[in-house]
């Protein structure tokens, strides 16, 4: 029995800090962080695509609401990993102004309670949390996939030529029928400027959901 497992049978032992992934090996009961620590914790590469979910799916807020959302993000890991409670600072720059620190513990409070910390089920923490943290993956995801798959060709011509019964015949092999097939030179021309408008639509959707010059940058 090491000096720790000692001390435990006496008192219970409790993590002061946001590395989550050191924490497991101590296996403390609770867990304390402050926006120190956190600072601290997140300037390490094993935490960056961490800041950088959460940041990103927090675009366009207030930065003291980002803020909270990391530190929220950093408790909820570390709760699985301690059996107790986490307990998360509020801002010490508030220390000053009772009111806006009632406030902000709320808030924070209300983030936790959401992402299913007060008893909720799976379900509703992965829609509370889980699914806000994913928005932005999700959205290029589906967006860039669309594009992708809408101007198909090589492998669906190759596979299926677009059967049985024109079954999985997209708008570029419908233009090369056209063109190529029955010489209809017009009409493939009509389907394929029909088929850059709606690239073009969700480019411009790309770039307006994600503006490069409102990006945060971090990491550095």
């Amino acid at each position: 029995m090491n000096q720790l497992d000692q001390l435990k049978a006496f008192t219970v032992v409790v993590a002061d800090t946001g590395n989550f992934k050191q924490m497991a090996q101590y296996a403390p009961r609770d867990a304390t962080t402050n926006p120190s620590l956190i600072l601290k914790a997140v300037q390490q590469a094993d935490y960056a695509p961490l800041l950088t979910g959460t940041v990103a799916a927090h675009q366009g807020k207030p930065l003291a609401d980002v803020v909270d959302q990391v530190l929220v993000r950093f408790g909820l890991e570390i709760l699985k990993v301690v059996p107790g409670r986490v307990s998360t600072e509020v801002d010490a720059r508030l220390s000053f102004d009772t009111q806006a620190t009632i406030a902000r513990a709320r808030g924070i409070i209300k983030l936790y309670e959401a992402a299913a910390v007060s008893g909720a089920g799976t379900l509703r923490a992965f829609r509370d949390v889980t699914l806000p943290n994913l928005r932005t993956t999700l959205i290029v995801i589906a967006l860039l996939r669309g594009i992708w798959m809408f101007n198909k060709f090589d492998s669906i011509w190759l596979v299926t030529h677009g059967g049985p019964l024109k079954a999985t015949e997209t708008l570029p092999l419908y233009a090369y029928r056209l063109a190529f097939e029955e010489f209809d030179f017009g009409l493939a021309a009509a389907a394929c400027t029909v088929m850059f408008v709606v690239l073009l639509l969700g480019a411009l959707v790309y770039f307006k959901l994600f503006d490069p010059t409102k990006e945060i940058e971090v990491g550095r």
